[in-house]
């Protein structure tokens, strides 16, 4: 018994130098803290409370925290100390034409061991609608038009507080639209419609018969986007099929139909001349052509314009 006692106490001795050892290594490494520079591009229409990004911050024991150190301009930016999560603090500042850069540094910290993070955030301008119709002004084909393009009766895309729009009447039914909007009223459908059209007749499925680049190209309307008529009007989702196109790249059209007469039947019908994109960079499509509501049928002649390179079509419109 003598001898095992003393074989024992150097073991258990080696075992807590053991442990000794470990914790001295980590105290004689010290703190660690670590961080990275960080970039971001905020839009100048940019809220209160919005989140811009998260600061990175490590270290090898306990916790760090966050604090912004500088900043141009001040206040415009804020940051939870905790989890250095960036947010907008002043959506005043944010004016791409005033500041179109914020710069500042946040300084990730563990007690006395810091390292700072340097931060440029882009401010690039909103996209601006200047009519109110909801359409951004690079792409709207009449940004002083708010009726233009024309748009279906359930459209809630509006900006009810531009004077533009509110002035206007999309529905010629002579309220304004900022009255309909007071009164509860829809300003994208007039209360009587005194057009003689039946669109209803195309508002089921339709077959396109498309003539274009000396091709005839034969189809049935989108079973998940039918057409839509309307007073004097029907919305199609995707009568062109040059390709075929991918479905998010074929334009919505709205045809405009006018009776050739009182009473009559048959008529004209016109396409707003609007963006297509559908195997293009940047071109536009606009139609005009005839109706009748006897044979059930529509001829759109059409025109695409690829920035001068003209090429025309004719879509034959029937219903199934």
């Amino acid at each position: 018994m003598k001898y095992l006692r003393i074989l024992c106490i150097p073991f258990i001795a080696l075992l807590l130098g053991g442990c000794t050892s470990d914790d001295e290594s980590v105290a004689e490494r010290g703190v660690v803290v670590t961080t990275a520079d960080f970039t971001a591009v905020i839009s100048d229409n940019a809220m209160v409370g919005d989140i811009v990004g998260e600061i990175t911050g490590r270290t090898n024991i306990g916790l760090v925290s966050f604090e912004i150190t500088s900043q141009t301009p001040q206040d415009a930016l804020a940051i939870d100390e905790i989890i250095g999560e960036l947010t907008i603090a002043n959506s005043d500042i944010i004016d791409a034409n005033v500041t179109p850069e914020i710069t500042l540094v946040v300084t990730v910290k563990n007690g006395d061991v810091s390292k700072n993070s340097n931060v440029t955030i882009t401010v690039e301008a909103a996209p601006v609608d200047n009519d109110g119709d909801g359409i951004f002004s690079d792409t709207d084909q009449d940004d002083s038009d708010p009726c233009m393009p024309s748009q279906l009766p359930n459209y809630n895309g509006f900006n009810a507080t531009n004077p533009i729009w509110m002035m206007a009447d999309c529905d010629g039914d002579g309220e304004l639209n900022g009255d309909e909007v007071t009164n509860g009223t829809n300003p994208y459908e007039s209360a009587t419609c005194d057009s003689l059209v039946d669109t209803s007749i195309w508002s089921g499925s339709l077959s396109f018969t498309d003539a274009a680049f000396g091709e005839v190209f034969e189809y049935d309307s989108n079973p998940d986007t039918p057409p839509f008529a309307g007073c004097g009007f029907l919305s199609i989702t995707d009568p062109l099929n040059f390709g075929p196109c991918e479905a998010a790249d074929t334009p919505d059209i709205t045809l405009t139909f006018t009776p050739s007469s009182d009473g009559a039947t048959n008529g004209t019908v016109d396409v707003a001349t609007q963006p297509y994109t559908c195997g293009f960079l940047v071109a536009t499509f606009t139609a005009t052509g005839t109706y009748d509501e006897l044979t059930k049928t529509i001829i759109l002649n059409y025109t695409v314009d690829d920035q001068g390179f003209v090429f025309n079509g004719i879509l034959t419109i029937t219903t199934e």
